[in-house]
This record gives C-alpha cells, sequence and structure tokens, in this order.
C-alpha cells in the first residue's frame, strides 16, 4: 500500500518543525530529525453508532470508566486526566530501540482519541542517512515524551473550550520508525545502514494494551497529522477488528491518498515491508484504491480529510518536484473518491500550508477556528465537503 539522490533531499528535506506557513518542504511529510527537544516545534463495520453529545464544544462519550471489569495486567495503570509514557516492550525505533505511548486517560468517557504523530519517511541510504525523518538515530522514550510539545496542542487540551476533543480518553502514538507507521521489516540499506521500519509492528503490540485498557469503549478516533494520517489510515483496519463493538472513525489530516508520481510507491512498499489487506486487490501499486476500500468496506465509520492542494511538503514527498500544479490535479483526483459516498468527506483549501492541527496551540484565527469547527462537525457526522 503505501504501496536517491541527495539532490532530491534539498527539496524533500524541509522540516515540519515550526507552524506554519512553510519553506519548502522537508524529508517527507512532517519534520525531518529535529533537536533534541522532541520533534514538536501519522474485521470491518462496527454498524451505526450515535455522534455523542456535544456541550459546550466537547464531544462527550457516555458516563463510566474505560478500564471497568476485572484488573487486567495489560490495561494503562496510570492517574487519570495526567499525561504518563508508558513503555511497551514489544516496540522498536529505527535504530532498534523501544519506544512507548504518551496517554491520558479520562476514566468519564468511552471514547477514545488516538493519534499518529508525523515526523517524515525515509526508504533508502541516501534519506535515511541524512535524517530526514523524525527519531530515526535517538529513538523515542520517556525523556523525548516530556520534552515534547505535542501535549501543549490545542486538541489535546481539556481547557481549549472549541477543543472537540478535550473530553475523551487521549493516546498519542509516537513516531521513529520512518515508515508512516506501515513498515513491518528491519532494512538494511547498501550494507551500510540498518533501519527497523516496524510502525505496523508498533501497532500490533499497542492494540491489546488499548483493548484492555478501554473494553467498554464505544468510539475510537483516529487521527494523525502529515506520516501519522497515513499511519491512522493504514492501520485503521486493525482497529476495526480489534474493537469490534465500537465505531472507529478516521481523520488525516495532510495525508491525502495520492499516487506518487514515478516509482515512488513501489520504492515504498518494498522497503517497508508495506502489507496490502487480502481483500484490497491491487492496492500494493494504487494508492487511491486504499481509500476506495476504506470507504467501501466499512461504511459504518467515518473517513475526513483535511488538505491543502498546494501543499509544498507533501509535493516533492510524492515525487512530483517542483510540479505543485501537478500535485493539486492528484489531490483533486482524491477528493472525487470521497464525493458520492456516505461515509467520506474533507476539508481542502488553496494553500501550500502542511498540516492544520499540528503545533496548533490555542483555536485563534480564521483558518484554525474554521479547521476546529469542521473537525467538531466532523464528529457529529456532518458530511461538510469543502473544496476550492
Amino acid at each position: 500500500m503505501v504501496k536517491a539522490l541527495v539532490g532530491l533531499l534539498a527539496l524533500v528535506t524541509l522540516a515540519c518543525g515550526a507552524p506554519p506557513p512553510q519553506a519548502p518542504p522537508v524529508g517527507g511529510p512532517d519534520a525531518g530529525e529535529a533537536g533534541d527537544a522532541g520533534d514538536d516545534g501519522g474485521a470491518p463495520d462496527a454498524g451505526p453508532l450515535d455522534a455523542g453529545a456535544v456541550d459546550g464544544g466537547a464531544l462527550a462519550g457516555d458516563a463510566g470508566p474505560p478500564d471497568a471489569g476485572a484488573p487486567n495486567p495489560l490495561r494503562f495503570d496510570v492517574p487519570p486526566l495526567t499525561w504518563a509514557f508508558v513503555p511497551l516492550p514489544e516496540t522498536r525505533c529505527a535504530n532498534g530501540s523501544t519506544t512507548g505511548v504518551g496517554v491520558n486517560l479520562n476514566p468519564a468517557s468511552n471514547e477514545v482519541l488516538v493519534y499518529f504523530v508525523g515526523g517524515g519517511a525515509c526508504w533508502n541510504l541516501a534519506t535515511c542517512g541524512v535524517g530526514t525523518s523524525a527519531n530515526v538515530r535517538r529513538g523515542y522514550g520517556a525523556a523525548e515524551f516530556a520534552a515534547d510539545g505535542v501535549k501543549g496542542w490545542a486538541m489535546f487540551s481539556r481547557q481549549e473550550p472549541r477543543n472537540p476533543f478535550r473530553e475523551l480518553s487521549l493516546v498519542v502514538v509516537p513516531y521513529c520508525t520512518a515508515d508512516v507507521h506501515a513498515g513491518t521489516q528491519v532494512k538494511t540499506y547498501d550494507g551500510l545502514l540498518t533501519v527497523h521500519h516496524l510502525g505496523a509492528r508498533n501497532v500490533d503490540a499497542l492494540l491489546p494494551r488499548l483493548v484492555a485498557t478501554f473494553p467498554s469503549a464505544r468510539r475510537l478516533v483516529l487521527v494523525g497529522s502529515s506520516a501519522g494520517g497515513f499511519g491512522a489510515q493504514l492501520n485503521a483496519p486493525k482497529f476495526v477488528a480489534a474493537f469490534p463493538a465500537a465505531r472507529v472513525d478516521v481523520l488525516a489530516d495532510s495525508a491525502q491518498l495520492v499516487n506518487p508520481a514515478g516509482p515512488r510507491l513501489a520504492e515504498w512498499v518494498a522497503a517497508w515491508g508495506v502489507q496490502v489487506p487480502a481483500a484490497c486487490a491491487g492496492c500494493a501499486n494504487d494508492f487511491p484504491r486504499f481509500l476506495d476500500h476504506l470507504l467501501a468496506t466499512y461504511p459504518g465509520a467515518r473517513f475526513g480529510l483535511l488538505a491543502s492542494m498546494q501543499d509544498t511538503t507533501l509535493t516533492p514527498f510524492f515525487n512530483y518536484g517542483l510540479d505543485v500544479l501537478g500535485f493539486a490535479t492528484a489531490t483533486s483526483g482524491v477528493l472525487a473518491r470521497y464525493d458520492g459516498t456516505t461515509n467520506g468527506t474533507y476539508f481542502a483549501r488553496t494553500s501550500p500550508r502542511h498540516t492544520w492541527l499540528e503545533f496548533v496551540t490555542r483555536v485563534s484565527g480564521n483558518d484554525d477556528t474554521a479547521t476546529f469547527d469542521w473537525v467538531q462537525g466532523f464528529l457529529r457526522g456532518d458530511l461538510d465537503r469543502r473544496r476550492p
């Protein structure tokens, strides 16, 4: 599904570690190897489910603790309503070190936000060797999470009245595998550099812990920005299978499933060991077909997209070089696949901006207010499709 020249990296290596507007991109969706303080500045159809009550701009789940029932050693045993980093020994970062997840649990909610962090990608010696993806060399553990500014973003604030996620339990999936959370293999490039592209395997290790922690979850919302947005979409089938009694909705920020130009998709698939669902024929060489698969296979879920038509980070990442118009045309084709469905929607804008949720520390200004209001409507079930 997710299906070098160093000269190309001048286009493809723009760090996304500061708020937009952005200069031309770095090594792929989102940040490159940022500073040591963290890379802040991504069984079918669970059936219909009410969107939940919206009170004061927040989505409220049914009352009741997410960890009800007999004690389970897999459950996240952390204080409520505060951030904690939980190590997961089965996981691996690109350098072979272990990682974990950040959690902030609300015992009063049966709804869960799972956020896939972005941060670039790499797929050969050139892209991996120069650090075009976050945390490839140093990994990501408790110290990195403690220093990471992600916890200060508006989408994780329980005090921000316009934040539609403020009452949910929050789970942050760090990014340190350089494979848009979709890899399944360890790859040695040119006999010189070994990279553990195990993002999908990390999700496999996380899921039993989530099931144990949220046995009565009624909805999970998978959200991701840039590389994390691709991860949220590509891993959605696993979450649906793990939570058959819950609805799983997906919101991808700056992660439109366009086909890359040239052989780039085949390079990604080969480097990361991406595994295509058996039911998704042809998805290994046709990215938009995977979107069609999600929309058709999971009619009880909602799939949303925040996108910029002239995204100056994704354009070179998808091998369009400086051809922003070509990338915009490809994005328009992806938007058309949502049209006519009963569970797909988007908010696309004429803009070079990359990511609309990352790095936003408060909801202010026309762009950010419009974004968060649209997201709130998405969670209610609105099919408010907006495009230039």
